[in-house]
Parts: structure tokens; C-alpha cells; sequence
């Protein structure tokens, strides 16, 4: 009797650390979520392979974790990313659901480079209300993306260090884009530099859509 008394209190004890754990957020109870919370800081290189941190993090199945062990020890694959499937760190990413079950789920990754984009799917098992990716399934050859220009007046303005366009379209509220200056250049064209506008200003926007928030940037024109 006093057996099961113990046992059941200790159910309980798990149940309520759970649901705070759950509460706080410090439990991740979408799949997609941690998806983009794992690649955001595997950019971010909070955790690496280089050193091995990528073995501290709990978002990782153990099995997956062998198997990257596995995959870099061989020679061929020393500066790949099993990660990412590709031995670069893509400009952006984005995240889209694919099936989503009760213990497994499999949402993808689109991987944005300079030239090309790359679609990878991460294969997730929840065991206890915690997911984990268990796997990262490269696809097929990458892809040349489909080039959208984009060119539009609005207002610049700068968030936490980040310019974006402020603008307008028919019949719907404003619009927010993110501008990405990495092929922005200084001086002689040959150095990358930070723009810097005066706040609120009124601009001309010409580039290239990297996804449906961001575009690269061609020029900016003071209006």
C-alpha cells in the first residue's frame, strides 16, 4: 500500500513539473516550433559540431545525435553539415509544416544561398509531450529559386539594428519588409558596408525577394 502511495505521489510530482515546464515555455509542445527555434540557434552557432556542443542540446533524439557522430567521422564529409545539409550556412530559412501525428511529425526546412535554395525535412518523435528532431532527410538536388523583383516606395525605418520598408498597397493596411544589405557595397563597390538613412525617410526600394518578409537589396533611392 504505502508502495503504490509513493509511486503515485511521484506521478503527480512528474505531472505538475510538466505542465509548469509546459507553461514556462521551457517545453516545446510544437513540432514546427522547436524546428525554428533548433535552426535559429544552430545559426545563431550556440551549438556546433566543430566542438561537439551540438550534443549538449536536448532538442536532439540521442539516435540523431549518433548519427551525426557517425556521418562526420568519416573523411569525406569533414566540412559537411548533416545539419544542413551542406557544408555553407544558408542566407535564411523558413519553416512549413508537412504532416503533424500524435508521436511523430515531419515539417520542412527551406534553405535560401546567394544562387540557390535547398529543401531538407526534419523528422521529429515526442515522447512525453517533448518532441525532438530524430532526423534530417536531404533532398533532391538544390534548386535555381525563382527570381521576384520587387520595387516599391514607402518610409525606411530601423528596428533593433535591422532596416525595413514601411509601404502601402491598395485596399490593405500597411505593409512591413525586411531589407537585407548584404550585397550592399561602400566607397570603391568593393566593400560591404552598413547603410545608414535618416529615419522615416521616404525611399524607392529595388531588389529581390529572398522570401515573403525579405528582400535583397539592389539600391535604395531618396525621394
Amino acid at each position: 500500500m504505502k508502495k503504490t502511495v509513493i509511486v503515485g505521489i511521484a506521478g503527480i510530482i512528474i505531472l505538475v513539473v510538466l505542465i509548469f515546464l509546459i507553461a514556462s515555455n521551457a517545453i516545446i509542445t510544437k513540432p514546427d516550433a522547436l524546428v525554428s527555434k533548433f535552426y535559429n540557434t544552430w545559426l545563431e552557432k550556440k551549438y556546433m559540431i566543430a566542438d561537439d556542443s551540438y550534443k549538449q542540446t536536448n532538442m536532439l533524439s540521442d539516435s540523431f545525435k549518433d548519427k551525426i557522430k557517425t556521418i562526420i567521422s568519416s573523411p569525406e564529409q569533414k566540412n559537411y553539415d548533416p545539419i544542413l545539409c551542406a557544408q555553407h550556412f544558408p542566407k535564411s530559412f523558413e519553416i512549413f509544416p508537412i504532416k503533424t501525428g500524435d508521436t511523430t511529425a515531419e515539417i520542412g526546412v527551406r534553405e535560401y544561398f546567394d544562387t540557390i535554395v535547398k529543401d531538407i525535412k526534419i523528422s521529429l518523435v515526442r515522447k512525453n509531450a517533448i518532441w525532438k528532431i530524430d532526423d534530417v532527410i536531404c533532398g533532391d538536388e538544390p534548386k535555381q529559386p525563382e527570381v521576384i523583383q520587387f520595387e516599391e516606395e514607402g518610409n525606411i525605418i530601423e528596428r533593433n539594428g535591422d532596416w525595413q520598408l514601411v509601404y502601402e498597397k491598395p485596399g490593405k493596411p500597411a505593409l512591413l519588409m525586411s531589407l537585407d544589405f548584404s550585397n550592399w557595397r561602400c566607397g570603391d563597390e568593393t566593400d560591404r558596408c552598413i547603410p545608414s538613412f535618416e529615419q522615416g525617410r521616404r525611399v524607392r526600394v529595388i531588389g529581390k525577394k529572398i522570401n515573403e518578409d525579405t528582400v535583397l537589396v539592389d539600391s535604395v533611392t531618396e525621394l
